[in-house]
């Protein structure tokens, strides 16, 4: 992580423009992990990453939600309402009549359309957490969703959105 932080404050001294550091680790992390798939380098305990990945995933909702100062947006409650009903109804019906036909019509599709619903209401952690209760309610995982569904939020929102993003605040303040 610290080697990842440093290429994060690297590049903001070469280009100018910030980039946050936990985007340094994630890139990082992806080249070591692929390249340690690869060529076996480092044995990686999967029963141990699943248990500090659980564990960090929960801490992290948790701390979220304990953050959460709801109070604070009463004034744009309605607002927000209707945003939020117009947001479950439309990414519904997407969920419904485009992903779940497009992935194929099985528990694997359902378990992505879960997926999707939470990472498009909140983010990657939810719909991890999401994908795990659905498999923990009828005792079956969906592999596939626990695989293209957290990969395409972190690389859509993590490495593309989030770098951009901070590239058009950089450029245009």
């Amino acid at each position: 992580m610290y080697i990842g932080m440093y290429l994060s404050s690297l590049f903001t001294k070469i280009s100018g423009y910030f980039l946050p550091a936990y985007v340094g680790s994630m890139l990082l992390a992806i080249v070591f992990r692929n390249i340690n798939d690869s060529f076996n380098l480092i044995k990686i305990n999967e029963y141990c990453m699943d248990i500090i990945s659980n564990l960090s995933l929960g801490i992290f909702l948790s701390m979220a939600m304990m953050t959460l100062r709801i109070w604070e947006l009463s004034s744009t409650a309605l607002p927000l309402l209707v945003t939020l009903l117009i947001q479950v109804l439309l990414l519904s019906l997407f969920c419904i009549f485009i992903v779940f036909r497009i992935c194929g019509k099985n528990y694997d599709s359902a378990a992505m359309c879960a997926g999707l619903m939470w990472h498009g209401l909140g983010a990657t952690p939810n719909a991890v957490a999401n994908i795990q209760a659905l498999g923990d309610r009828y005792g079956v995982m969906s592999k596939q969703a626990m695989l293209i569904v957290p990969l395409c939020g972190s690389v859509l929102i993590d490495i593309v959105a989030v770098p951009f993003n901070t590239y058009m605040i950089n450029v245009f303040v």
